[in-house]
């Protein structure tokens, strides 16, 4: 059985926290009825116009970790998952600007921050 991407942030989340990590959600996940002009979610297309004034933007990755000698985005993704012209988009901006960015699909590809004293 393939592990969602819900399951696998949950659990990416939740042992980042417990070694000590600052770990927060960047939600973005309005987009996916009120891009389409859509009424269902959050009061339809003009909250996501809203959203977009404020700082929204599509493609952010799911998480931003921070420690005291870390500062990276993690993407997470099923195995079966692929990256979005516009989450690439995104990523690419952020390493540019220094960031480190990281597609996981599995627990074992934040080993070394597991594994890393705070």
């Amino acid at each position: 059985m393939i592990q969602s991407e819900a399951s696998l942030q949950e659990q990416l989340v939740l042992l980042l926290r417990l070694k000590g990590y600052f770990v927060y959600m960047i939600h973005q996940n309005v987009s996916k009825n009120i891009t389409r002009g859509d009424q269902i979610h959050a009061g339809g297309y003009g909250y996501f116009v809203n959203l977009k004034k404020q700082g929204w933007t599509k493609g952010m990755p799911d998480l931003h970790v921070i420690g005291k000698n870390i500062d990276i985005y993690i993407e997470c993704k099923s195995k079966k998952g692929k990256i979005s012209p516009a989450q690439q988009e995104v990523m690419d901006t952020l390493v540019h600007f220094g960031r480190e960015v990281r597609v996981v699909n599995d627990i074992s590809q934040i080993q070394d921050l597991l594994d890393m004293d705070l």
